[in-house]
């Protein structure tokens, strides 16, 4: 395998529930071989209080 001297980087966004997470982790499957990482901001999301 060939040495990957630069990084691509994918945004994925959507509603709560629309399935972000599945959908992530099937493309890391699917691109195994270019080492993906996922960086997961789930637990950063704070619900806003409407007033």
């Amino acid at each position: 395998m060939r040495k990957i001297d630069r990084s691509i980087v994918i945004g994925v966004s959507g509603g709560s529930g629309s399935g972000k997470t599945n959908y992530c982790s099937n493309l890391a499957k699917t691109l195994d071989a270019l080492k993906v990482k996922i960086i997961s901001t789930d637990d950063y999301f704070k619900e806003e209080n409407k007033k």
